[in-house]
């Protein structure tokens, strides 16, 4: 089965309705990481493996779906926004009243 990239000479890649690679990666990062925790519960944790795999299947299911609601509401540069935006600071600290000063010079 192969799947369909939508991707023109100045778009970003789409697959399957998420956009862009950021959220690609991301999508592929959490998936990886369910499928491992799955199998990690199918050693230690006494339940049946049809219930863990439909546990596992819910889950990447529901994350398939925000990341195509998230990737389509913030476009496909909006994940670098976000990681962007929280590197700023909060608040600017001035300790020098000589900022002020010169803003009334000029």
């Amino acid at each position: 089965m192969a799947y369909e990239i939508n991707k023109g000479a100045d778009r970003p890649p789409q697959v399957r309705g998420v956009i862009g690679m950021d959220y690609l990666g991301l999508l592929i990062r959490w998936v990886i990481g369910i499928v491992v925790a799955g199998g990690v519960a199918a050693v230690f944790v006494p339940i049946p493996g049809w219930m863990i795999f439909l546990a596992c299947g819910g889950g990447i299911y529901g994350l398939y779906l925000s990341f195509v609601r998230r990737s389509a509401q913030h476009g496909a540069g909006g994940y670098a926004r976000q990681q962007a935006r929280k590197k700023l600071p909060g608040i600017i600290t001035v300790r020098k009243d000589s900022v002020y000063r010169n803003l009334r010079k000029n």
